[in-house]
């Protein structure tokens, strides 16, 4: 190829040596896509200290697209004011004629353009930006017209080493087992979960619940109250509180659970990772009742709960009394195409390479 892939693409995003779905999809992106990228300028974290920095990275790269050394950017874009001013250099390099791809990893991304200040600075801006959303249920809250290109480019997932032979249908005696695959946060429904377990439990229902993820704050519960409640959880024999685990390991969980459980009502939930790979090992999927949960799920058979120990309850009581059996496997063998990591390489190289 000639002409502007010859001058390679910049990418500006946050530290990639974090563990989340986010870094995990960029991480994948530089590795696979590394032919056409040229300069990864990845920023710290938000502290005041790392800001120098911040500011220092934007300009290299603004300047690097000023002197012809990057004709486009790769920008993991963040959906927070404070986040939004932090990419606006790199943002602004599409105003100076250099393609710019916005990849985006979470469901408030409209919330942006509502902000009364920013919102406006934010339209003018992604005016003329490609932008990259994971889910359908994104395309009905931004306008196409909005942006030079707005496209749909799913997450992908794995399991490695999973026996997708191995039938997950339940001896009527077995305990049941929720897999919990996900940041231990309130908004994400884990007190809700244990509380609909909880009453299973007392009605005499066999369940236990593994748990990994770290205990995170968000809006409604500080990071030091969920790491009590998760230093609770861990007195409870029913409870297998593990943490964060590799990748291989949460292959064996999943193999090993009947229900990948994620009642979450977090305002970035947009296509989680543990509800993915619940799909691809053919599990019962128990989540909220949100448009992206509905869009990540598709025609996979799911039951959908409000966030509350009730709603949650009586939706493993419905799990409790079912059998998985050919709809989940066929489901599955679907999923595993939708969501394969080849599918998703092709998809940003596509995107990458477009008009070359």
């Amino acid at each position: 190829m000639t002409g502007d892939l010859d001058r390679k693409i910049a990418v500006w995003t946050p530290d990639l040596s974090g563990v989340n779905g986010q870094n995990m999809v960029t991480r994948r992106v530089v590795k696979n896509q590394k032919e056409f990228l040229g300069t990864i300028y990845e920023y710290p974290g938000n502290t005041l200290s790392s800001i120098p920095r911040t500011l220092w990275l934007a300009a290299r790269l603004a300047l690097s697209v000023v002197r012809g050394q990057h004709s486009k950017v790769y920008l993991v874009c963040s959906r927070s004011s404070i986040g939004f001013l932090r990419d606006t250099l790199p943002l602004f390099t599409s105003r100076l004629g250099a393609r710019v791809i916005v990849h985006v990893h979470g469901s408030d991304f409209p919330h942006l353009f509502e902000r009364r200040v920013i919102g406006r600075l934010a339209r003018w801006l992604y005016a003329s930006c490609e932008v990259i959303v994971p889910s359908h249920h994104l395309l009905e809250l931004l306008a196409p017209s909005d942006f030079r290109q707005l496209l749909v480019c799913e997450n992908f997932a794995e399991l490695r080493d999973f026996d997708y032979s191995r039938s997950k249908r339940r001896a009527g005696n077995d305990s049941i087992v929720v897999l919990w695959n996900s940041n231990i946060m309130a908004s994400k429904g884990i007190v809700e979960l244990v509380q609909g377990i909880k009453l299973l439990r007392c009605e005499g229902v066999a369940i236990k619940l593994i748990l990994l993820g770290k205990a995170i704050g968000d809006a409604e519960k500080s990071t030091a109250t969920m790491q009590a409640y998760l230093h609770e959880l861990r007195q409870t024999v029913w409870i297998d509180v593990k943490g964060s685990v590799p990748p291989e390991d949460v292959s064996l969980l999943v193999s090993e659970s009947d229900v990948i459980a994620l009642p979450s009502t977090y305002s970035s939930e947009c296509q989680p990772l543990a509800v993915i790979q619940g799909m691809l090992g053919g599990c019962a999927l128990l989540v909220s009742d949100t448009p992206a949960m509905r869009s990540t799920v598709g025609n996979y058979p799911a039951v959908f709960v409000e966030r509350n120990s009730g709603s949650i309850a009586h939706a493993l009581r419905q799990i409790v009394q079912s059998r998985s059996g050919p709809a989940e496997c066929e489901a599955a063998s679907h999923a595993r195409e939708r969501f394969s990591p080849d599918r998703f390489d092709s998809c940003i190289r596509r995107t990458l390479t477009a008009g070359e």
